[in-house]
């Protein structure tokens, strides 16, 4: 929803609302796409799975999480800039 209302924007309000857009869905499929199934079908069942295996598995897991928190980041800082230029 909220891309289809930033495509109708003019100017650097409408790449920055998309960009917060795009940025808020890309998180989300990767959040929803690797996080929540590779923890349901995988860590969760820690059974089986030797010892190894599952260490590395978290390992990657935990490694790769803080970067939903860096595209977090940047779509709210272009989201209020874009609401911000947008009060101009």
């Amino acid at each position: 929803m909220n891309v289809f209302l930033a495509w109708d924007q003019v100017g650097m309000v409408c790449d920055l609302w998309l960009m917060s857009s795009i940025a808020i869905v890309l998180k989300s499929l990767g959040t929803y796409g690797y996080f929540v199934l590779t923890y349901i079908r995988r860590i969760a069942k820690p059974n089986t799975m030797d010892a190894v295996t599952l260490r590395r598995l978290v390992r990657q897991w935990t490694g790769l999480s803080p970067l939903r928190i860096v595209v977090e980041i940047f779509a709210w800082i272009t989201g209020i800039w874009a609401l911000l230029l947008s009060r101009v």
